[in-house]
């Protein structure tokens, strides 16, 4: 069996600290059409505490500054920083209650996966990525508004705890996605938006889509579960190497 190393230069990009690694994931899921004007917002931990690192609400994510970023805590007060943050981090702090193993939660309103969960349709395992999603979404199809209160917001975080989904495709709204690291909840969220678009296309194809046999769509989901390979990591890491090398001042 071949053991894949981490360069050191990758290594060392992702040992930056949390506040530096979330302004690059922002430019990089802002360059993977994640990003919706100056809407959404992502949560990641700041480690060993119960404060979170956010983007403001004001800010657009190409050209985000991890200087612009704001540490709440659970209430969404901030605790550092000078901007504001959004005032719609409910489901984030819902999420990171009731599943303490959370270190970050990704939403936006990308296009594809608004156009999918629009679509009635489940969502095909047409790819190895997409196969990340094999019994780990849901459809949410109650939209209720503006996501603020708990009446709107935990109806659909219960959904996905309940499927055991790290990701939630809410229809007329957008797209929740979760992780045990900020770097999995980025790689997840870049191939959700990937497989929601491939799911649409295959459909509007003229041929007939064919899915992926459940067993081996199965088999490669836990494969990328274990980090077999590491794939989160060497993309994530080759995704802020190539933000750095564009912008370095996004660390500033």
């Amino acid at each position: 069996m071949t053991t894949t190393v981490l360069s050191s230069t990758s290594s060392e990009t992702l040992a930056l600290p949390v506040r530096q690694r979330l302004a690059l994931a922002l430019r990089v899921l802002a360059a993977h059409g994640i990003a919706d004007l100056a809407a959404g917002h992502v949560t990641v931990r700041e480690p060993g505490t119960a404060t979170w690192w956010t983007n403001p609400w004001d800010h657009l994510w190409p050209s985000m500054r991890a200087s612009d970023l704001v540490r709440v805590d659970a209430s969404g007060r901030v605790v550092e920083g000078t901007t504001a943050p959004s005032e719609y981090l409910e489901v984030h702090f819902a999420l990171y209650q009731r599943a303490p193993e959370l270190a970050c939660v990704v939403h936006n309103h990308p296009r594809w996966a608004l156009l999918f969960a629009a679509s009635g349709a489940p969502l095909l395992t047409l790819d190895q990525q997409s196969a990340l999603f094999f019994e780990r979404h849901v459809v949410y199809d109650e939209y209720r508004g503006l996501a603020r209160g708990a009446d709107k917001t935990l109806p659909a975080v219960e959904a996905m705890l309940a499927a055991g989904a790290h990701t939630a495709y809410l229809r007329s709204h957008g797209l929740v996605v979760c992780g045990e690291s900020l770097e999995t909840a980025l790689f997840r969220t870049i191939y959700a938006e990937r497989a929601a678009e491939l799911s649409c296309r295959a459909r509007m194809s003229a041929g007939t889509p064919i899915a992926m046999d459940e067993a081996v769509a199965r088999a490669t989901r836990d494969s990328f579960e274990r980090g077999e390979p590491p794939v989160v990591a060497l993309n994530a890491a080759a995704l802020y190497r190539d933000v750095l090398r564009t912008d370095p001042t996004v660390l500033a």
